[in-house]
């Protein structure tokens, strides 16, 4: 659909005749609201997209505006009446807020597996319908740890439309109608899941996405830790990960020794010194961390540095 190009009645409409959706994923928090309320009481409202749903009018875009003139006591609301299906609004809903305000991870991740479990939607189709990019759809599923549950909605949809099929036929019985506990059993891939606390920094906007994909492909709690108290930045992670990806680098970890302020950094060794290096920890029987530490530290105190 090209929204550019899409018919619309304008009209006034009785605030009272309208509702809210149930698929909004744009949030915003209680201090704009104030100032957005502001902003319509002194310039007015734009028009509201809404389509005709029996005796009222649902919102498809403009909740925000709906509720800002509800407390303002606005009676009447200029709307854009649109004919439209139930994945174009989503669509429409979801693509017009993603310019016009903020979207919240988790209820756009709900709508996804809606997407899966209604329509048996494929991420490819659902990236189309929010106007996102595949890769990005999928990152956001399974690094908030819930690519496995949008894969289960998905096979529920289609072991269900196979059935409906088989049915129309005549080749469906009531006793091969699928029941939740035999459609939770097909076959999903099983994939490793982020920890935890990455998903959930992520899903609370304290880290971004490319910050937590590659905190959960870092196996290093202590690493992880670090980075999640905003120790680490996402250059210092690009790093990390490209040499532990590679195996030819350690990672100095945060001195938990020393009495003194103490950094995470990130070296790149040849093949033939970290070889070296290992043969040094152990003759000496010390962790990897500390082998490097003592090495820098003695260098350091023979050319006068310390």
């Amino acid at each position: 659909m090209s929204y550019s190009s899409l018919k619309y009645t304008e009209t006034v409409v009785d605030i009272d005749l309208i509702k809210p959706n149930d698929f909004n994923p744009n949030v915003i928090p209680e201090d704009k609201f104030e100032e957005f309320i502001e902003n319509i009481r002194r310039f007015g409202v734009e028009p509201l997209y809404v389509r005709k749903k029996g005796y009222y009018y649902e919102i498809i875009d403009g909740e925000h505006r709906w509720k800002a003139c509800k407390r303002l006591r606005i009676k009447e609301v200029p709307v854009r009446i649109v004919d439209v299906d139930d994945l174009q609004a989503i669509s429409m809903c979801v693509r017009l807020n993603k310019v016009r305000g903020t979207i919240d991870k988790p209820k756009l991740i709900e709508l996804a597996i809606r997407l899966a479990r209604t329509w048996g939607l494929s991420l490819k189709e659902i990236a189309d319908v929010f106007g996102m990019a595949y890769n990005n759809l999928r990152d956001l599923l399974w690094v908030s740890g819930r690519l496995s549950d949008y894969e289960v909605a998905l096979a529920e949809a289609l072991v269900r439309q196979e059935y409906k099929e088989q049915e129309s036929k005549g080749k469906g019985t009531t006793s091969s109608k699928p029941s939740n506990q035999s459609v939770k059993q097909v076959v999903v891939k099983k994939r490793e899941q982020p920890p935890p606390e990455v998903a959930q920094a992520f899903l609370d906007s304290k880290i971004g996405l490319r910050k937590a994909k590659l905190l959960a492909r870092i196996k290093d709690d202590e690493v992880r830790k670090a980075a999640l108290e905003g120790k680490l930045t996402l250059k210092d992670l690009e790093r990390i990960y490209e040499v532990t990806k590679r195996g030819i680098g350690v990672s100095i970890e945060i001195d938990k020794h020393l009495n003194v302020e103490t950094k995470t950094v990130t070296v790149e060794l040849p093949v033939n010194v970290l070889r070296a290096l290992e043969r040094w920890r152990e003759e000496r029987n010390v962790e990897m961390d500390d082998a490097i530490r003592l090495i820098v530290t003695e260098r350091l105190e023979q050319d006068g540095y310390l």
